[in-house]
């Protein structure tokens, strides 16, 4: 969990929803990984970054490992899923842009925003924020079979 994810939403509300341990930051550890960044990525079958903040893509792009997910992201030895949520204007920059391309390229999998979503700031509808969950539960699933 990402130090913006904790502004977000509580680590100690989250723990209830989850079935294991909640890594906060890339030195926590338990009986089973001992190094989160290390253990982690390899013992991993997948890896799915939801939502992918423009923050969280240009640090992988760009070979920022300064938290356990940037680090894990770029360890990886299986599939990684990018799953953007930005600002529609943020996720159409040339910058944004670049660096999900550079990703793709590198052979990270992207699950695109859906259409057009409203931005809570302007009210206008724009390009940026992901999928519903039904749809990304079904894109995953796609993947996940025919892989």
């Amino acid at each position: 969990m990402t130090e913006s994810a904790k502004k977000i939403v509580n680590p100690d509300s989250l723990k209830y929803f989850i079935d294991g341990h909640l890594f906060e930051n890339m030195f926590d550890s338990n009986s089973d990984f001992k190094i989160p960044h290390v253990h982690l990525p390899n013992w991993a079958d997948i890896l799915i970054i939801l939502p992918a903040t423009a923050n969280i893509i240009g640090k992988i792009a760009n070979g920022i490992a300064d938290d356990l997910l940037s680090t894990a992201a770029m360890a990886a030895a299986c599939p990684v899923i990018i799953v953007p949520n930005t600002n529609g204007h943020m996720y159409n920059r040339r910058a944004v842009q670049r660096n999900i391309k550079a990703l793709k390229e590198d052979g990270y999998i992207f699950i695109e925003p859906e259409g057009e979503g409203v931005q809570l700031s302007t009210k206008k509808k724009i390009k940026g924020a992901m999928p519903s969950p039904k749809e990304l539960v079904t894109q995953l699933e796609g993947m996940i079979l025919h892989a």
